[in-house]
């Protein structure tokens, strides 16, 4: 390749790119490009359209410009709708184009949804109807949905919201055959294996011959199982297979401890039940009958209740000295830290569904000087509502 070759591409690359950057405008039936659009916000560019020119800006209003758009493929036509039972001219923001070509307004009074039939008629898709009360625009969308089953099956977990009808319109024109994002809310219940680990300096304080030392390294507690019942919602963000995952479920845990040597047999017991609130950033694959999730986030829990006792018998000869402290050894609290998870998700109908998950979480102690480690494994199953 010549280098005369090579600085021809070189200029015009950074040339198109300064094109693709701005925007354009339709005036006459003539379309400018790679102008300076500028965006004044919702309101505002439903009334006009607004070009900067070197100093000045100029303003145009829908009886001028027929179309204008942004770098950002926000398009805007100049459609006649009908407000307060009078036909004005204004520009609707373009959400999709294709079978459903839906358009969004918004003035001081709120956000409208319009949608264009193939004469050009624009129809008000309102929220409410005299009718029903809280499915009026999904009323009114089936009438006009029919094209694609599957996505028309998903319209009841659409809401009157900008970002839901655009996703469901453009879905719906490209028949995706994938679940429509949904808040989901219900029970969860499954067995956890936990065990705990706490500093030595805090449990063994003072018992006799017995150092810190001793034990620094021989701090073994069993793991303890039990069962867990609570609650979940699952919230998706800005519409998409993400969502916000938080529970709030009931543990309790019996742990123990032993240490025998040839003069002494320690023996420690710490008892506790807790509300863990964990929240999740969740990832679910977009399948239809079974869907695969991971998730990971943070974890804060409350003991309820938080018993501890250490038990030390000391032998000396032939007499066997116990002693038991008469303060706890151990006292647990507050405790936050991270958790996370992977499973599988199964649908029972359109509307429920269950699902199965492994996870593992680890706390530590907060607002306190104990040092306690928590660290636990789980086998759930879900169920939503």
């Amino acid at each position: 390749m010549s280098n005369r070759l090579i600085s021809l591409l070189l200029l015009f690359i950074p040339s198109t790119v300064i094109v693709g950057q701005k925007g354009y405008y339709v005036k006459d039936s003539t379309m400018t490009v790679g102008v300076q659009m500028l965006d004044g916000g919702l309101v505002q560019n439903a009334r006009s359209c607004q070009i900067k020119v070197k100093d000045r800006i100029i303003t145009y209003t829908p009886y001028e410009v027929d179309e204008y758009g942004f770098k950002d493929d926000k398009v805007y036509i100049a459609r006649i709708i009908t407000l307060d039972q009078v036909e004005k001219k204004v520009f609707l923001e373009r959400l999709s184009k294709g079978n459903l070509t839906l358009y969004y307004y918004k003035d001081k009074n709120g956000s409208k949804f319009f949608l264009e039939k193939e004469s050009g008629q624009m129809i008000e898709i309102s929220k409410n109807d005299s009718l029903n009360k809280t499915t009026g625009f999904h009323e009114s969308l089936m009438t006009y949905s029919g094209e694609c089953k599957f996505m028309s099956d998903q319209l009841k977990y659409v809401t009157y919201t900008k970002l839901s009808m655009q996703k469901y319109a453009t879905w719906y024109n490209n028949c995706r055959h994938k679940p429509f994002p949904r808040f989901r809310y219900g029970a969860i219940a499954g067995y956890g294996i936990t065990r705990i680990s706490a500093s030595p300096e805090y449990i063994y304080r003072s018992i006799y011959d017995i150092t810190i030392e001793d034990y620094s390294q021989q701090l073994d507690f069993k793991y303890d199982g039990g069962f867990i019942i609570g609650l979940f919602i699952d919230k998706p963000v800005s519409v998409s297979y993400f969502s916000l995952h938080a529970e709030l479920y009931y543990a309790r845990n019996a742990f123990s401890y032993n240490r025998r040597s040839e003069y002494s047999d320690v023996d420690l017991t710490v008892e506790t039940n807790y509300l863990n609130l964990p929240v999740f950033f969740r990832y679910t694959c977009p399948f239809i009958n079974y869907r695969p999730f991971v998730s990971a986030g943070g974890i804060y829990s409350f003991h309820l209740k938080s018993d501890s006792h250490g038990y030390t018998a000391i032998f000396n000869q032939n007499i066997i000295e116990l002693n038991k402290p008469a303060y706890d050894l151990l006292t647990i609290r507050h405790q936050a830290g991270l958790t996370a998870g992977f499973g599988m998700q199964f649908n029972l109908s359109p509307k429920n569904s269950i699902s199965v998950e492994i996870r593992y979480s680890k706390t530590y102690s907060i607002f306190s000087r104990e040092l306690v480690l928590l660290n636990s494994f789980f086998i759930l199953s879900g169920v939503n509502f």
